[in-house]
């Protein structure tokens, strides 16, 4: 964190910086540039640009200024209060330090979470919810499905509709969300979309007789929660179909696995082949059941074990971030008094639609008014998952540079 300066040293320092023309390094979200102070009042510093290209801030932006004199290192945070084509007009406020020490720069978040299961009294799962919910029982005994072991009731699943379908995948979603809108609508409603043939219509109802499957009804209301007009509902239900038939796909089924009130993926199944191009009803029931027999068989399992053990997943709004850890706060002070200094936590952050999962351990606890603050160090980072979050903080790629620096390009501490 370094050294803070006081208010007296703080004017001298800019004094000094403002005479000797000394390079500024002031980084924005996501642009870096050097500037030069061309003046100074208690309120604001004025600097100019003295980069090769054109810096564009905007007002009450975060940015971060480095420098050095002496063989100290120093570095300022504030906020834009002004943005010319060469000159910038921060405020100066009083978080002036000398010698930081943290590894990577951290950057002021917005509308950022992080995510992390507690032990508690409810059962919360990290997975979409559905409309419906799912009674979890112990199949019949069976020939065609055998639970022994995951992999071997795929494996009975893959041989039986062997030569029966032209493409086929389990997606779950332990590690994405719902993306395209078959998965939206099969989420929401916790029913089979089936398809029986795309250059005809979808079901009127459902032939199983047990509202399992999506009537065209229900497709037609779910677009229209989602904003579709009432006008354009049809000509969208054709047009999805007309994709489809133009693609060559000729009938699908996306079967949502559903466990209690959560569908934690599905089944999809696809042909393109004209001479066998129609799944049956039976076949449906078929891929019905063996979600049903796969959902048993993922808890029997231990899929489900971390919710088991009675975790509560709990979403907290990240403060600021760096490539090495994050601060995050809550007003609960139960989350409070379940996390212990120095204690290992794994954190989920979700960025862009990509969640990063990080061993991570509890380095700082502090308490402001009725807000609890977490300082997080990352133990351990998948070495895609780091690459990702240092582009998304700083703009730019990592680099062996970075590695031998510390935060604004100081020397790492003495040890």
């Amino acid at each position: 964190m370094g050294t803070q300066v006081n208010r007296i040293e703080k004017e001298f320092l800019l004094k000094i910086f403002m005479e000797r023309q000394r390079p500024i390094n002031v980084h924005g979200e996501k642009k870096e540039g050097f500037f030069i102070i061309t003046g100074f009042d208690d309120s604001s510093i004025t600097l100019k640009n003295r980069s090769e290209k054109i810096l564009t801030f905007k007002k009450q932006e975060s940015i971060r200024f480095y420098t050095s004199i002496d063989n100290t290192f120093f570095t300022f945070t504030s906020r834009v209060i002004k943005c010319e084509e060469s000159s910038l007009v921060i405020e100066n406020s009083n978080t002036f330090c000398k010698n930081p020490e943290r590894k990577y720069e951290r950057i002021n978040t917005h509308n950022m979470h992080v995510s992390f299961f507690l032990k508690g009294d409810t059962i919360e799962l990290n997975f979409p919810k559905t409309d419906t919910f799912a009674i979890i029982e112990k199949p019949k005994k069976s020939e065609e499905f055998d639970d022994s072991s995951i992999a071997g009731l795929t494996k009975s699943f893959k041989e039986y509709i062997g030569g029966k379908v032209s493409e086929y995948n389990i997606v779950m979603y332990r590690d994405k969300a719902p993306a395209c809108l078959e998965e939206k609508l099969i989420t929401r409603l916790g029913k089979i979309l089936w398809i029986p043939d795309t250059e005809a219509k979808l079901p009127d109802n459902d032939p199983m007789l047990s509202s399992l499957v999506i009537t065209e009804q229900e497709f037609a209301d779910f677009l229209s929660s989602t904003g579709t007009g009432a006008p354009l509902v049809k000509s969208e239900i054709a047009a999805f179909l007309y994709k489809k038939s133009k693609n060559n796909i000729y009938s699908e089924i996306y079967c949502p696995i559903l466990y209690h009130e959560y569908a934690i993926g599905f089944i999809y199944v696809e042909n393109n082949n004209k001479e066998n191009k129609t799944f049956d009803v039976d076949f449906v029931q078929y891929v019905y059941q063996f979600s049903k027999v796969l959902s048993y068989s993922l808890e029997k399992h231990g899929y489900f074990e971390q919710q088991s053990q009675n975790m509560i997943q709990h979403q907290e709004p990240i403060i600021d971030m760096s490539a090495a850890g994050l601060l995050f706060a809550t007003q609960s002070e139960d989350i409070d008094n379940k996390i212990n200094l120095l204690e290992d936590i794994d954190i989920t952050i979700n960025i862009k639609q990509r969640k990063i999962v990080v061993g991570s351990r509890i380095m700082r606890k502090f308490k402001d008014h009725s807000t609890f603050y977490f300082g997080v160090q990352y133990l351990k980072i998948s070495d895609a998952d780091f690459q990702f979050l240092f582009e998304y903080l700083y703009g730019r790629s990592f680099t062996k540079r970075d590695e031998m620096i510390w935060e604004g390009g100081s020397p790492p501490p003495q040890i």
